[in-house]
């Protein structure tokens, strides 16, 4: 991704993580290149994609000094674009990973925290709580997720939990005491 500049040519990809009824951005994992580039809403034509949907951008700058984004996103017919056995493997959303954990800790300045999971830690972002509006968790909440693996600023393959939702308060927020 690094090497992509904004040379008007359309790129090929396929939409990774999308839900515009929770946030108005997304990403698409290219299909020529390892890695995965961010896009909002605003800058998709017609058909809104969902996830699994390949798409045509062409890769543009961000909204941030150095950082690029996909600008032009259209979503494409699978049968059109991959006939036969040519389209490309991807995991649709409901086939993700799902668990249980508890909260070790938020930080609600920042946006994040932790939960302990039978496999070991996880990172949690506000994006990735269910609802709308200010969302947090609490430490000691049992909560449910679904595990996404993503790729982070730096390049790195990452995973963190998405669809978290709180299943039973901990202690803190029930105003028990701790057992």
């Amino acid at each position: 991704m690094d090497d992509q500049q904004d040379t008007g040519e359309a790129c090929l990809g396929i939409v990774r993580q999308f839900d515009a009824q929770a946030v108005p951005f997304g990403f698409i994992d290219f299909c020529e290149w390892t890695g995965s580039i961010y896009f909002h809403v605003e800058h998709v034509i017609g058909t809104l994609p969902s996830v699994g949907s390949p798409v045509t951008f062409r890769v543009g700058p961000g909204v941030k000094p150095g950082q690029q984004q996909a600008l032009d996103v259209e979503r494409l017919c699978p049968e059109d674009y991959f006939p036969g056995d040519a389209r490309p493997d991807f995991q649709p959303a409901d086939s993700a990973e799902t668990g249980t954990g508890t909260v070790l800790s938020f930080d609600d300045a920042r946006g994040y925290g932790h939960i302990r999971t039978a496999k070991g830690r996880l990172m949690v972002h506000h994006t990735g709580i269910a609802g709308i509006g200010f969302k947090s968790l609490r430490a000691g909440d049992t909560v449910s997720f679904k595990i996404e693996s993503h790729v982070d600023s730096q390049g790195r393959r990452r995973t963190r939990a998405t669809q978290v939702e709180v299943i039973e308060p901990g202690a803190a927020a029930t105003g028990e005491p701790a057992a």
